[in-house]
């Protein structure tokens, strides 16, 4: 299996000559201070909100504020107000996520599996065939996000390795860079060694790895720290990489399918290297007569639902229709300072997108397309909308959120009744967690504990925050609150 450039080029003999600099893409060094955000102001303080998602922490201030009101002076009463403040707006943060969940449950087409430990039957549960295509020409899989390891070292369960035997490849998004390089907490780097050879670990046979580097961490530390990483990674045989602004897609030689990459997110609001998911980008990427993929970094971070707007993006992109908003819809996003997303006039395939960090709904949308004998046929198509965190060194107060992604796989061919039409078939995917351990291993002559994330499938239901956490931290307010009621009329 090759890959190539938009003119045929195998990819990696096209980086080899262009590996100094990237068109028109500088090689400076500069970056900001300030690049902890990809959102802007409004956007970042839900972003924020978001972050206090966290029944547990709520549950234990109450606690502290329950042994403070034991001692009555001033200092102490200050303290358990700043910490009730504190504790009721986490708990606030989680109701208001639920009920932005329901507002935005899609309406039709979601695929949804009812599931529980009890349940083995993953193959059938978790595979539809979407369309019936006359042969396999590609088999092609899927994770979310790469994000990096912390001090864990990263492994795979057999059961994760097996899912992906056979596929030519798998694509990922691999957040941030490759660098030894130091940086402050939201900046993205993975250390190689050792990252990219455990990701070669989940590879059997002939399996390549197709990582995007088109994400909003991609300029963390700047232009030529990304160059140097992209060169890195390039330089091993199993390992391709797309998503600079000169590669925004690659190409199956021999087989025609399209696989494209766009950001719509920076946290350094800087896309000099890398595609931008716009609507001319977008549409730039498409190829007629090709089986085209698109694989963004777009939506928002820490959500478990898709936004209206995200979710019409999708619809418009797979079906080609562009989503229409009136003259009135126009001028009250223009008052509240809302973005026109105007969404590509070209029919994509498939979409598997990123930049979540936590799993969202998959959801098909049919199209209906004419054979050469004037036969109207039904043709799906199917967009997950995040695959949440394939990899993750989240801890603790993250742990809830993070560690959970989904992995999917699927088949290409000519559809049946239509071989001019390739489509996509027998979808399969599978949850994921990353469970924490421990194993032996010599360290400096040593034997040392050395701290494990296994990516394993994972069976249990799956919630962003600690259900029990957040009942008992509503309780205990209500509680609170009633007493501090009756205290005062008394």
């Amino acid at each position: 299996m090759v890959l190539t450039t938009v003119d045929d080029e195998i990819l990696d003999d096209y980086y080899t000559t262009t590996s100094h600099l990237a068109k028109p893409c500088n090689n400076n060094t500069k970056t900001h201070w300030w690049g902890f955000t990809p959102y802007d102001l409004e956007e970042t303080i839900y972003w924020g909100i978001k972050h206090l998602t966290l029944p547990g922490i709520a549950v234990l201030m109450i606690a502290i504020i329950l042994i403070l009101r034991l001692f009555e002076n001033p200092i102490m009463d200050s303290m358990v107000y700043i910490l009730g403040s504190v504790a009721g707006f986490s708990i606030l943060s989680v109701i208001r996520e639920c009920i932005r969940a329901r507002k935005y449950k899609i309406p039709i087409g979601e695929i949804k599996v009812r599931y529980d430990d009890r349940t083995q039957d993953e193959d059938r549960l978790f595979k539809i065939p979407l369309n019936t295509i006359t042969e396999p020409r590609f088999k092609i899989g899927f994770v979310g996000d790469i994000m990096k390891m912390n001090d864990f070292k990263l492994k795979f369960e057999q059961k994760v390795i097996d899912f992906f035997q056979g596929v030519n490849i798998i694509i990922g998004n691999l957040e941030g860079i490759v660098s030894l390089k130091k940086g402050h907490v939201p900046k993205q780097r993975h250390e190689d060694p050792p990252i990219l050879t455990q990701l070669k670990t989940l590879l059997t046979k002939d399996t390549k790895w197709l990582l995007c580097l088109s994400n909003n961490h991609s300029i963390d530390f700047s232009n030529a720290d990304f160059h140097t990483s992209l060169n890195q990674i390039q330089a091993d045989p199993r390992l391709d990489v797309f998503g600079r602004n000169d590669v925004p897609n690659v190409f199956v030689k021999n087989i025609p399918i399209n696989i494209s990459t766009a950001t719509e997110w920076s946290n350094q609001k800087n896309w000099d290297c890398i595609s931008n998911y716009n609507h001319n980008g977008v549409n730039s990427y498409h190829c007629p007569k090709k089986f085209n993929i698109l694989f963004p970094h777009w939506g928002f971070e820490n959500e478990k639902y898709v936004r209206t707007r995200v979710r019409k993006d999708a619809e418009a992109l797979l079906t080609g229709v562009p989503q229409k908003y009136s003259k009135f819809q126009i001028k009250v996003r223009k008052w509240f300072k809302k973005k026109i997303y105007p969404c590509p006039d070209k029919n994509w395939d498939l979409i598997f997108g990123h930049h979540s960090h936590v799993r969202q709904p998959i959801m098909k949308v049919k199209e209906n397309v004419t054979n050469k004998d004037k036969e109207k046929m039904d043709l799906w198509k199917l967009v997950a909308f995040s695959g949440g965190n394939f990899t993750s060194g989240a801890n603790i107060i993250r742990n809830k959120k993070h560690n959970r992604g989904i992995i999917m796989k699927c088949e290409i061919g000519p559809l049946k009744g239509h071989k001019d039409k390739f489509a996509a078939a027998n979808i399969e995917w599978r949850n994921t967690i990353n469970n924490k351990g421990k194993e032996k291993e010599i360290v400096n002559g040593k034997e040392k504990m050395v701290p494990t994330k296994t990516v394993s499938i994972d069976r249990k239901k799956y919630r962003t925050y600690n259900l029990s956490a957040l009942i008992i931290g509503i309780i205990i307010i209500v509680i609170t609150v009633f007493f501090s009621v009756v205290d005062l009329l008394i």
